[in-house]
């Protein structure tokens, strides 16, 4: 459990421990509850509940799998089970970043822009998703400085391969189907 914790600023180190006996339980529990507790306070379609942490726990195998390409490209020994894990592990900022989206509906505030500055074109801002995705990106990096041994710049590279794979083109198509949908109505 501490490392749960600990992997939001020390995730290099905990990754180092999870090399040999990867626990998924914690993180993969506290992902998903945390996404279906959001749920429940910022939707008013009770389906969502169910089918928003299954959304999750479909992504993070995708991110798995892409963690594994990795790896066999990196000569990695590890299984789908322990990069399902490792990704699982590198979403542990939802937690505090739903948290503070469930703070902020709570308090009516509008909880997709955190603002950071104005300039004279506009605001600048800073979505709470991004936040998360930096800070799970840093996360990924750094486990894949664990467990390949390879340095920090091909690491950078790395990381992003799994999101290149899955995640950009499924976005691409939900994106399609939200623009086929408005230009039919």
């Amino acid at each position: 459990m501490q490392n749960l914790w600990r992997i939001l600023y020390s995730p290099q180190s905990v990754y180092d421990e999870l090399s040999s006996g990867l626990q998924i339980v914690f993180p993969l529990l506290a992902v998903l509850g945390v996404v279906a507790l959001s749920t429940l306070v910022t939707e008013t379609n009770p389906f969502s509940i169910l089918t928003a942490p299954l959304g999750w726990a479909i992504y993070m195998a995708l991110l798995g799998t892409g963690f594994l390409i990795v790896g066999k490209i990196c000569k990695s020994d590890h299984k789908w089970g322990q990069w399902f894990g490792f990704a699982a592990w590198a979403q542990v900022p939802l937690i505090l970043v739903t948290a503070l989206d469930v703070l902020l509906a709570v308090l009516t505030v509008e909880s997709k822009r955190i603002y950071l500055f104005t300039v004279a074109e506009g605001d600048v801002f800073l979505t709470t998703s991004s936040i998360w995705w930096v800070w799970s990106y840093i996360i990924s990096i750094q486990g894949l400085r664990s467990w390949t041994s390879k340095n920090m710049g091909p690491c950078i590279g790395l990381a992003l391969v799994p999101q290149a794979m899955f995640v950009l083109p499924a976005l691409i198509f939900i994106l399609a189907i939200i623009s086929l949908s408005n230009s039919l109505m």
